[in-house]
């Protein structure tokens, strides 16, 4: 039953996690950004081991707690060629135009925050030709997974610690990810072949996680 769920899987971790399994993932983001008044406009700074991402602009914002003070500072990172953006203890409404058209985000890192989903809106639309590393680490997620069918370009979706139950089959995923990573979440059964449509996936961690049944 387990082989009809992984697939084709090269790697399933669930526990016992090795970083250098993946020193790829580990180590693809040696960017740091110039502090700034305004969320960290993109001034990036890099040091250490090369990467694909080392020397896009990067930008941070923590504690926003007014949605349309952060959609202003994504207008701002818009405007001046945003690709990698951290987001932290902040309060966003995820509606359809949250996102700004002209935002050609790689790499966007959600974490400790509250997030307002409204999946009949399509918030990740205008995310779906850049997008390729989506990280929600205790945040609450929609229970409809469809959101984010729409992101095609996504390689790496890290769902570690998420405030919502997992369903137990991953078909509205991208069918080109890479890794998948559901750290610590509430994984109580995973349906046959859970996997088998993305092609391209290698690594799924789920390290914390009770699967009690595979059905």
């Amino acid at each position: 039953m387990l082989r009809s769920v992984i697939g084709a899987l090269m790697l399933l971790v669930v526990e016992g996690c090795n970083p250098l399994t993946c020193p790829r993932v580990e180590m693809i983001f040696p960017c740091r950004c110039a502090p700034s008044a305004y969320c960290g406009v993109p001034e990036a700074r890099c040091s250490g081991i090369p990467s694909a991402y080392c020397g896009v602009p990067e930008a941070r914002c923590s504690g926003i707690r007014e949605s349309p003070r952060l959609q202003a500072a994504l207008m701002h990172f818009a405007n001046n060629g945003l690709m990698n953006l951290k987001i932290d203890y902040c309060l966003m409404d995820l509606c359809g135009d949250f996102f700004p058209n002209g935002l050609r985000m790689r790499v966007l890192r959600i974490r400790n925050s509250r997030l307002r989903w409204n999946p009949e809106s399509r918030p990740l639309e205008r995310l779906a030709d850049t997008l390729e590393r989506l990280t929600l680490v205790r945040v609450n997620v929609p229970e409809d997974w469809t959101v984010f069918s729409a992101l095609r370009s996504l390689k790496i979706f890290d769902a570690s610690e998420c405030l919502g139950n997992v369903p137990t089959s991953f078909a509205a995923l991208p069918a080109a990810l890479d890794m998948l990573k559901m750290r610590w979440c509430k994984v109580r059964d995973l349906a046959p072949r859970a996997f088998a449509h993305m092609s391209s996936l290698n690594t799924v961690h789920l390290e914390g996680c009770k699967i009690e049944r595979l059905r």
